[in-house]
């Protein structure tokens, strides 16, 4: 959230202004379209003014911030606080997939990009900001400024030096800011500012001559005792700006499993889990996209290379969130070492999907040391022979595989496609699934998150009308066509 918050420095001390360039050829595109919907289906049906969409909200925050000064821009946990001249502030919350753009109105390379096509149906604010004079700053306030980490590694000269550089000497006069899947709000100025006094040395993200780690421990030991720490790491008014991804990873190198307790946790145990949150999450801003995951989407530990050692389970009382760890790098009692001696057919569940190779299928715990010295393990994933799991035209690199989010029939089957765009390549790769019993339709590929079988892959119908449904364990057979391309977020 700190980056999003550095993007809009150029625009502080710029003026919301209407574009009308802008207008006219919205004004066109609605008149043409108005006319087009006449041609075809008659007179249209007037609308209900009180079913406002995207387009109408963003307006209404055009018209309501119209000729004031963006006065600062600064950034406290996962909110973005942008305060205007007139005492006007908004708040923005970007939740899990808000983005933020700020450029200038001639940059065309993002408006012809597909993705930022997609993201046009959930716009939630669109505003244009110019130079009010030649004077126009990114002070903000004066007494005010916004609060950005110090970039205390042996890349700081580099990161200064990249394109990607949010700060420039000289804004544009002309720029344009646009949010996507974004929460947006008007607050008092007086809690926004109340705000990020009282959580700027809690902020995982804050400079470092301002992050205060023993004042997080102090706040997370607030908690209820019996809460999780994987609960109390996600807490925004204790340790703000941590979310999911860095709280799995954060645990993972503090060896810390997720199911222990604040009450159980030494001070030791909670300061490593502060300080590798943080490193995490410092290294997610300076690298702008998020550092290498070792246990996250994952089913082999990147720390021990073990295979099928994570485990996959949705935790928490306040909020359920799919969490991840490693059974032999985070064991639940730190004190036995039975956990961390244990042979891994032992953790492994029956079936999982990996990003390289899968261990084999788990029997019944009566046979299972029997078969063990009979048996090897079973490889499979390797997806190079596999038909379908490479591209004709850009090879096997470009290859990837999805799922269907479109509400339509296909809707959750899995399909591969080539990462080009203007590739046209599209192959199922469900084919080889069972169908449904009851409605004969292709049934769906799900993993469990459920404690005792977290990450198994099973088959369940696809029709929510279907009255038998269907529910079937998936073998290794049926998931060695997807290889390395099924991981347990899919």
């Amino acid at each position: 959230m700190t980056r999003n918050a550095r993007k809009m420095q150029p625009a502080i001390g710029c003026q919301v202004v209407v574009d009308p360039s802008s207008l006219v050829q919205q004004q066109d595109h609605q008149q043409h379209h108005q006319q087009h919907h006449q041609q075809q289906h008659g007179p249209a049906r007037p609308q209900n003014p009180n079913n406002s969409n995207d387009h109408d909200k963003s307006s209404q925050w055009a018209s309501l911030l119209s000729g004031k000064l963006l006065e600062e821009a600064f950034s406290v946990g996962k909110e973005l606080f942008l305060i205007f001249a007139d005492n006007v502030a908004l708040r923005l919350h970007f939740g899990m997939n808000g983005s933020l753009i700020l450029q200038q109105p001639s940059s065309s390379s993002v408006n012809q990009n597909k993705w930022y096509a997609l993201k046009q149906q959930s716009r939630s604010l669109r505003l244009y900001f110019q130079k009010e004079s030649a004077a126009c700053t990114a002070t903000g306030r004066e007494g005010i400024t916004a609060y950005f980490p110090k970039v205390d590694n042996q890349n700081s000269q580099k990161n200064a030096t990249t394109k990607d550089s949010m700060t420039p000497s000289s804004p544009p006069t002309l720029l344009t800011l646009e949010c996507f899947s974004t929460t947006v709000s008007q607050v008092s100025i007086a809690v926004a500012h109340s705000k990020r006094t009282r959580l700027l040395t809690l902020d995982v993200c804050a400079p470092v001559d301002v992050f205060d780690p023993t004042a997080v421990r102090s706040a997370l030991k607030t908690r209820p005792p019996h809460t999780l720490i994987s609960d109390a790491l996600l807490d925004q008014s204790k340790f703000p700006g941590v979310g999911n991804i860095i709280k799995i990873e954060g645990l993972h190198a503090a060896k810390i499993h997720p199911q222990r307790t604040v009450e159980h946790l030494k001070d030791d145990e909670l300061d490593s889990a502060i300080e590798h949150c943080r490193q995490y999450a410092m290294e997610w801003l300076r690298q702008g996209r998020g550092p290498p995951k070792r246990v996250y989407n994952e089913t082999n530990c990147g720390s021990c290379q073990t295979q099928g050692s994570v485990r996959m389970v949705k935790l928490g009382h306040d909020l359920k969130r799919v969490t991840f760890w490693c059974d032999l790098c985070q064991p639940r009692d730190p004190s036995s070492s039975a956990t961390r001696k244990r042979p891994l057919t032992e953790i492994s569940q029956p079936v999982y999907a990996s990003s390289s190779k899968h261990p084999r299928q788990q029997p019944p715990a009566s046979t299972f040391q029997q078969q063990e010295q009979h048996q090897p393990p079973q490889q499979y994933g390797n997806t190079r022979n596999n038909q379908g799991a490479c591209c004709p035209q850009h090879g096997e690199r470009s290859f990837c595989v999805k799922r269907v989010r479109h509400k339509e029939v296909n809707k959750h089957r899995l399909f591969g496609s080539c990462r080009h765009k203007a590739c046209p390549y599209f192959v199922w790769m469900d084919t080889h699934f069972p169908n449904c019993p009851s409605c004969h339709k292709k049934t769906i590929l799900r993993v469990s998150k459920k404690e005792q079988s977290s990450g198994r892959w099973f088959f369940s119908c696809s029709s929510t009308t279907c009255k038998k449904g269907m529910f079937a364990w998936a073998t290794p057979p049926q998931l060695e066509p997807l290889g390395r391309f099924l991981t347990p977020l899919l």
